[in-house]
């Protein structure tokens, strides 16, 4: 088993700032974002001499692009089942991804603080289709 060490990194590390407006008003939404994780400690059970690492995110970047988006839905479930191989069946897991992603909200908000106003933020809802998104509007927000 793996923990996750309670901290995001600061500064530059951390990427969600463009959307905390949106996590605030709307914490219903799913965001996609990419991390990096390192360990931070191991733990020792000197009984058993079992180990279990604690991790930390050492970056995390929110992704705000559908393109991306979709590129990365396809490529977290083809992860997944790689993962679970046969362990458990992925037709078994298809409707909870479908209604995981089916909350993903593509966010587009100022990169700036002196730019920030939470009236210019465009929160677009992404539909969920067989292949990953509704692209019917040629991929427009």
């Amino acid at each position: 088993m793996t923990k996750l060490a309670g901290n995001l990194p600061t500064g530059d590390k951390n990427g969600l700032h463009p959307i905390t407006v949106v996590l605030l008003n709307d914490p219903t939404n799913a965001h996609l974002a990419l991390v990096m994780i390192s360990t931070k400690s191991i733990t020792t059970d000197t009984d058993t001499a079992s180990r279990e690492a604690t991790i930390r995110i050492d970056r995390i970047e929110v992704v705000t692009d559908p393109e991306d988006v979709t590129a990365l839905e396809l490529m977290f479930r083809r992860v997944m089942e790689d993962r679970l191989g046969d362990t458990i069946p992925f037709a078994d897991l298809k409707d909870d991804l479908d209604e995981e992603f089916s909350r993903i909200s593509i966010t587009v908000a100022p990169h700036s603080d002196d730019d920030f106003d939470e009236d210019a933020i465009v929160d677009a809802e992404v539909i969920d289709d067989e292949l990953g998104f509704d692209d019917s509007d040629g991929g427009n927000i």
